[in-house]
């Protein structure tokens, strides 16, 4: 039977177990059938295969994400206001942005902004309920950061809410306050909740107009499989519809928070649920803060601060889920940035498999950010899967890291993972960090910042190592590594086309290698 497709290349980086340079590959349905030269593969093709030449450029497999909010990024783009550092670069232009969504929307409903990055702001800070008052006081105004974990609403918020200065903090979140206690408007962690209650949910159609919209912004990086990293059930029913519906042109592993995992477990829908464009993949949960936040849990205080960062759940709790969702059967990650943090976390993982012992777990630390030769050596003996973050150096080095001290030389280890074995993925935690993956691998190579700066070189990898990281490095962390990571025979057909061979460019130019094209299951669902 003749393949449907014929792929020829000026090189094909398969990143098989060999790394094995190709020229050519068939692929028939949606699965890659053949690889070989040129000459061997053309020779497979009939009257109707598809001839796809692009041999003055390279094939690698598709890139997977295997950790990013993918849905949160589509609705932040579609449905909110933009309020990232390509949009306002002042608290004046960050206020008159709301002001104008405000003139437009009627009295008392929800303003919500997306992306605010505090440091690339000239006053460094995030705003205040009175500065958020300034864009108006007849909408509750909610806005939130790239990275999460904290977010700012104006005073009509707070009464909304129904919440005071007389208010208690949240188990697992905080408010900052005003010198008589009244919230200031900054919220921290499981302070958010009350206010996240009161949004609207997007509406079916309003979801699946994003889905596609920002799964064409996924595909334009080369991107072709993503671990959706929040999900509640309503997102499982999008991804789901999505899929039917021509949608989702990314293949997503799903990880379900942790509050919906007696459902799932009740059902018997476990990690692998599903089919090869949507399935449920693990429990997620969480032990602390987020680096860009500066609210990691460390074992020492932040530089010029007296506190360790925020602590979102105790030991206990945490113990008891991680032993309930492991004994179940269930994959398991747990987002864990901070020393201290992700002690909590082995401590965790290590009771419950040795309570009941899992040979292939392949449960994940959710970025491991800040390690020291102990922790690695535990996340060796316990054989996790480690998720850090791929872009962030390049993104927030020169202004974000600061108040990490003398603790960056330890942090973002990939080199200390790889070189002990630990399986490692790919992951831009976007929208907290930048999405292009060959950006990802550029800052793996060379650790450096915007500006040049390189932080921590000795955990620097090579172009091929960071290559697999973004391929069948995410492909193993999610139980996927026999049908997709890789170009070979029975593979799925998910493959990009970049204009140059990062393996063969400088490390400081592998970003600027141009995304030619995006194939899912052997069709284009990018081309540039």
């Amino acid at each position: 039977m003749h393949p449907d497709l014929v792929v020829r290349a000026d090189t094909v980086l398969t990143v098989d177990e060999s790394f094995s340079r190709e020229e050519a590959f068939a692929v028939y349905g949606d699965e890659i059938t053949a690889v070989g030269t040129h000459e061997a593969i053309t020779e497979l093709a009939g009257p109707e295969t598809e001839i796809l030449d692009v041999e003055d450029q390279t094939v690698l497999p598709g890139f997977i994400d295997a950790h990013c909010h993918m849905t949160f990024r589509g609705r932040s783009d579609y449905l909110e206001v933009d309020l990232g550092p390509e949009t306002v670069g002042s608290m004046d232009e960050l206020v008159a942005e709301l002001a104008a969504e405000a003139e437009a929307t009627p009295e008392g409903e929800w303003i919500v902004g997306a992306g605010h990055d505090d440091t690339k702001l000239e006053e460094r800070r995030h705003p205040t309920r009175h500065d958020l008052d300034e864009a108006s006081t007849d909408h509750p105004i909610m806005i939130t950061p790239a990275g999460g974990h904290v977010a700012m609403v104006n005073t009509r918020a707070i009464e909304t809410a129904g919440i005071d200065g007389d208010t208690p903090d949240p188990d697992g979140g905080h408010f900052e306050r005003e010198d008589d206690g009244y919230p200031n408007g900054i919220l921290h962690e499981a302070a958010n909740d009350p206010f996240d209650a009161l949004i609207p949910d997007p509406t079916p159609e309003e979801d699946q107009a994003a889905l596609r919209a920002v799964c064409e912004r996924y595909n334009s990086k080369g991107i072709t499989g993503v671990g959706e990293a929040v999900v509640h059930p309503k997102e499982i029913r999008m991804y789901r519809d999505g899929a039917k519906r021509d949608n989702l042109s990314v293949r997503a592993y799903l990880m379900v928070l942790q509050d919906h995992f007696d459902d799932l477990n009740r059902l018997g829908i476990d990690s692998g649920f599903g089919d090869e464009m949507v399935k449920i993949g693990l429990i997620k949960n969480f032990v602390d803060g987020a680096i860009a936040a500066r609210t990691a849990y460390l074992e020492e205080p932040y530089e010029g601060r007296n506190d360790r960062g925020d602590l979102v759940i105790s030991q206990e709790e945490l113990n008891e889920q991680i032993m309930d969702a492991h004994e179940a059967g269930y994959q398991i990650g747990v987002h864990a940035n901070g020393d201290a943090a992700i002690e909590m976390l082995l401590d965790a993982y290590e009771r419950a498999l040795e309570a009941h012992p899992r040979e292939d777990h392949r449960h994940r630390i959710e970025h491991g950010t800040m390690v020291n030769d102990e922790i690695v050596d535990r996340i060796e003996e316990l054989n996790l899967c480690v998720l850090p973050f791929s872009t962030y150096i390049y993104q927030h080095g020169d202004d974000k890291l600061s108040e990490y001290g003398d603790r960056l030389e330890r942090m973002f280890p990939y080199n200390s993972y790889l070189e002990r074995g630990i399986p490692v993925g790919g992951s831009s935690d976007n929208p907290a960090g930048l999405l292009p993956p060959l950006l990802g691998i550029r800052t793996m190579v060379t650790r450096k910042t915007r500006s040049g700066d390189a932080i921590s070189p000795h955990e620097a990898i090579s172009v091929e190592e960071a290559i697999r990281v973004y391929t069948t490095g995410a492909a193993y962390c999610s139980f996927e590594e026999a049908i997709k990571g890789s170009i070979e025979p029975g593979k799925l057909a998910d493959f990009v086309v970049l204009s140059d061979d990062p393996t063969e460019v400088p490390a400081n130019d592998i970003h600027e290698i141009d995304v030619e094209a995006t194939y899912l299951g052997g069709e284009a669902v990018y081309t540039g």
